[in-house]
């Protein structure tokens, strides 16, 4: 189980951070995925219906909807097979909009926001509180009314998104992610809530270190899609996130001038136990830059030709047909390579030569 308290004046002490250890992930302070992420009790893909503890205001339920239903399982904004939170009547996990005065994960600290309890499981719970029920200062939902302002007239001392609030806990109540110190562009998972107007007050999806952190434990659900570009503190990453090698299906070929020659290999994600689920990934839907000289020439004609991979998980992904360069045939050196992507690193070049001959 583990529990989360966002506020604002006290700040409570973050969980205590869990690294990846089996994966070799070690927490830092740039660019690590988001600490304390756990498989815990669910599968690549699995389900996740969850409901409300009552009858709530629409604000509340419609914000929560578009933050679990919507943007927490969107492809564009989590390219990750993880489990996925889905509204239903009978669902086993629980939203509340909590009356409570103190945290209701801990039974402790009048400053709290939201929590989330019971993480990894089918059963998370997720409490919002209710400032009307339970009031803290001038705190506010800025979703009540479209602004922060007081009921009794000028502008509240605190004032938060719930779809904020939201994808935070759900990073609590899902992969179990414990409180970061990265940046806001790096992880929703800072322990105090940014405000309304503040850097990631607006942040309603996961940020590219949550995002990698998702994949490295249940990979990615689009190969051609991309990583969260936060994989360069991982355990054998490159110098800037997982290393990528391409392969070609051999070194010499000979070729008829008149035909042209098909080549094929492999794209793909280095295999690297330390990379989790990543590991040989096809990397689909990149480009895949040849080069190409004459074999007695020292400079490569750059970027002759390319071509995108597909998404075969294993074996060949590219193939390429290459067609002489001159009618006069002669032996000709091509360099296969990919230049890197977010979260991934420029491959090596793999080699190859084709002997060109006029007379077949």
């Amino acid at each position: 189980m583990r529990s989360s308290i966002g506020h604002r004046a006290l700040r409570a002490a973050s969980a205590a951070a869990v690294a990846l250890l089996i994966l070799g992930i070690v927490p830092v302070q740039a660019h690590s995925p988001t600490v304390g992420a756990s498989r815990g009790q669910l599968s690549p893909g699995q389900s996740l219906p969850y409901r409300f503890g009552g009858t709530y205001p629409s604000w509340l339920t419609s914000a929560t909807q578009d933050s679990l239903n919507t943007k927490y399982r969107s492809w564009t904004n989590n390219n990750s097979r993880g489990p996925e939170p889905i509204y239903s009547s009978t669902g086993s996990a629980v939203v509340y909009y909590s009356a409570s005065l103190v945290a209701p994960c801990t039974g402790t600290n009048l400053q709290w926001l939201q929590c989330a309890s019971s993480g990894g499981t089918t059963s998370f719970r997720i409490y919002v509180r209710n400032f009307n029920a339970a009031p803290y200062s001038d705190w506010r939902w800025w979703d009540t009314s479209s602004t922060c302002t007081k009921p009794s007239g000028g502008t509240a001392s605190g004032c938060w998104y719930v779809r904020r609030a939201m994808i935070h806990e759900a990073g609590h109540a899902v992969p179990t992610f414990a409180h970061d110190t990265q940046t806001e562009n790096d992880t929703v998972m800072r322990s105090a809530s940014p405000e309304v107007g503040t850097t990631g007050g607006n942040h309603f999806v996961f940020q590219r270190c949550d995002q990698a952190a998702l994949q490295i434990l249940w990979d990615v659900k689009d190969f051609a899609r991309p990583y969260g570009d936060c994989f360069d503190h991982v355990a054998g990453h490159g110098v800037r996130g997982l290393v990528t090698t391409v392969t070609t299906n051999g070194t010499s070929f000979n070729a008829c001038v008149s035909v042209g020659k098909v080549v094929g290999g492999r794209l793909a994600v280095k295999i690297d136990s330390r990379y989790g689920l990543l590991s040989n990934n096809p990397l689909a839907g990149r480009t895949l830059w040849f080069d190409r000289k004459k074999r007695a020439d020292t400079l490569w004609t750059l970027r002759a030709e390319s071509t995108i991979p597909n998404a075969a998980t294993t074996g060949t992904n590219w193939t390429r047909k290459f067609l002489a360069p001159s009618t006069l045939g002669g032996t000709y050196d091509y360099r296969a390579h990919f230049d890197g992507d977010a979260g991934l690193d420029p491959s090596n070049a793999a080699t190859f030569s084709i002997a060109w001959s006029g007379t077949c």
